[in-house]
């Protein structure tokens, strides 16, 4: 750990300098978070630096925690009604005269993840080292390391995901009462199902700790009673412990047995390495955490049935000022409803997730798609087309998008399907992706590259404020086709739409030669008010000429690469992969479009529609 903390060091002071693989992951007052990508860590390097108005002595007060019943007080404070445990294991250095920071020891911690019990508790087992030293400087500067370890004695709690992580800390006093810091963290593997908006919470907890460490310090005071101790310091007095080897201890440890751990929603508080439990706590931590160690059930407790009734009827009116409800009990109504309301969101987020893995057959007859239109010369007979076409295609587009089992956590997505119908083929296309502009400037951008796509060659009816019907011209090798493509776009408070078809039969403008009947659709959907989901989708058939449908080696520019197949099925596979990697580029620019755009758009302040 010694040598870690060297590293630490040495990797943290220098953080920045000539970096070009960083890219801003989040800020906060004036604390900024930066993300390298890492390979084998699904989240990366994430580092945040800034500065906090703290002494060293206050620092040493929040993080130094040598006894269980401090470490239990700190996590109680950081995740408050998210945490459930928390103990020291055993150590192996405490801090001595020459360095008040110095510890060596394993802990433990089991928290829920952020807001919401939905998920199954994470815990984990550490080590931890801290230790101050001078920098060239003669500036005072301390190390804090986190890194999660196995121990053989302690194995994993059932219904309790293990996690694992390495958090760094480096502090630097810059001047009386003010430290810089730089925090790193890399976080393992949460488990499945976590979304990403979860994780990014988790994530952020952990580095955004530093700047509310001075809050922090406030609370654990008053929680504390004490301000100054008996040796005239803030920080707590903690006794010389004498201890062996850090790895004998965990060698030579009895694990609780696991039967009993399976009985107690919190073994550790009650039965520690096969000892009695920890010593007595003082009457305000005992009392603190009692109330946090039932927070398994945090989210069942709260307001009674009768006292959310009465103040329903304080605020219609019903009772007197006298009735209302005190400024407690009203932030513990409020606490309560808040914490509902972030169960039912998650409760909604794993139904999703749930439907999405479904694997029923699907079936190939209800592609999203009218494989056949057609409209005549008359005017009023057109345009009551064109309003049926586009609504059947606009109301019918949710069967098909959950058909897509887009994931709800928002990921990147892009999926191809090659099937046989009929005497011809079909390709199915889907894609999503978040990008981060708001929901007003990323239905500007799909407007102006799908609405308002260039290369048409000819206006074939008026354009209305919605719907647009061009003609344009396509291409397969030498054999060159036209298209008459009909547009519209649908507008709702939270989605904006977009359909695009092929007419197949037009009496007014008919096409001749091969022809290809394809339909595309778009949806935009805010996911907070800084960024936009984006899904997208298309499905098109193979060529066909008047008469036939054409081998699906001549419906492509692939052909030559899969025509010696033996068979239909081989061949619509490796189309379907040649199209996977086709489509990824394709989709890098577009998105690189779309970004050109988004910083053009809001340069020109565009308003939301």
């Amino acid at each position: 750990m010694q040598i870690k903390a060297a590293e630490a060091i040495s990797e943290l002071s220098t953080f920045g300098l000539g970096e070009t693989a960083l890219s801003l992951f989040h800020s906060e007052g004036d604390t900024r978070v930066y993300q390298r990508k890492v390979a084998g860590t699904p989240f990366g390097e994430l580092t945040s630096t800034g500065a906090m108005a703290l002494s060293m002595d206050a620092l040493g007060y929040a993080l130094y925690n040598s006894t269980s019943n401090d470490h239990r007080t700190f996590l109680g404070l950081h995740y408050a009604t998210d945490y459930l445990e928390g103990a020291v294991l055993n150590k192996s250095m405490s801090r001595t005269h020459d360095d008040p920071f110095l510890w060596l020891g394993a802990k433990y911690k089991k928290t829920y993840l952020p807001n919401t019990t939905m998920f199954e508790p994470r815990d984990t087992t550490y080590l931890e080292y801290s230790a101050s030293s001078v920098d060239v400087h003669g500036r005072r500067r301390v190390v804090f390391i986190q890194d999660s370890k196995v121990f053989p004695t302690f194995p994993p709690v059932p219904e309790v995901v293990r996690m694992e992580f390495t958090l760094m800390h480096l502090f630097t006093e810059v001047s009386d009462g003010r430290v810089e810091f730089v925090t790193r963290y890399v976080l393992g593997s949460l488990g499945k199902g976590v979304p990403t908006f979860l994780a990014k919470k988790m994530l952020l907890r952990n580095l955004i700790l530093d700047p509310h460490l001075p809050q922090l310090v406030q609370k654990r005071r008053l929680l504390d009673n004490s301000i100054i101790n008996s040796h005239g310091g803030i920080t707590p007095v903690v006794p010389t412990i004498r201890g062996t080897d850090l790895i004998e201890i965990v060698e030579h440890t009895t694990p609780p047995h696991r039967d009993y751990m399976q009985q107690h929603e919190h073994p550790l508080q009650h039965h520690q390495y096969g000892g009695t439990g920890p010593p007595p706590r003082s009457k305000q931590v005992s009392s603190y955490s009692n109330s946090t160690n039932s927070s398994s059930y945090r989210r069942d407790a709260g307001p009674t049935a009768a006292t959310t009734e009465a103040m329903d009827g304080w605020m219609d009116g019903e009772g007197a000022p006298s009735d209302a409800p005190s400024t407690i009990e009203a932030m513990e109504m409020l606490q309560h409803m808040q914490t509902s309301l972030e169960d039912q969101k998650m409760l909604l987020h794993l139904m999703r997730m749930r439907l999405a893995n479904r694997t029923d057959q699907y079936d190939a007859s209800s592609h999203f798609s009218l494989r056949y239109t057609s409209l005549p010369k008359s005017e009023s007979a057109r345009h009551l087309g064109f309003d049926w076409i586009t609504k059947h295609l606009f109301y019918n587009l949710q069967r098909e998008v959950d058909h897509c089992h887009f994931p709800s956590t928002h990921d990147p997505y892009l999926s191809v399907r090659a099937e046989p119908i009929d005497d011809t083929h079909v390709i199915s296309h889907a894609s999503q992706r978040v990008e981060p502009v708001a929901f007003h400037i990323a239905v500007q951008c799909m407007r102006k590259m799908v609405l308002q796509f260039p290369g048409s060659i000819e206006e074939l009816d008026p354009t209305t404020p919605d719907m647009t019907y061009l003609r344009y011209r396509a291409a397969v090798g030498h054999n060159e086709y036209f298209e008459n493509t009909l547009m519209r776009e649908f507008h709702e408070d939270d989605r904006y739409t977009i359909v695009v078809l092929i007419i197949s039969e037009d009496d007014k403008y008919p096409t001749s030669g091969l022809r290809r009947n394809w339909t595309q659709w778009v949806q935009v959907e805010p996911v907070d008010a800084t960024h936009s989901v984006i899904r997208q989708g298309t499905t098109w058939f193979g060529l066909r000429d008047a008469t036939r449908s054409l081998a699906i080696e001549d419906s492509t520019t692939f052909g030559p690469h899969f025509a010696a197949c033996k068979d239909d099925d081989h061949k619509l596979a490796a189309y379907a992969l040649l199209l996977q990697g086709s489509m990824a580029l394709v989709a890098e620019d577009e998105n690189a479009e779309f970004r050109r755009l988004a910083i053009e758009f809001q340069s020109a302040s565009v308003t939301p529609h």
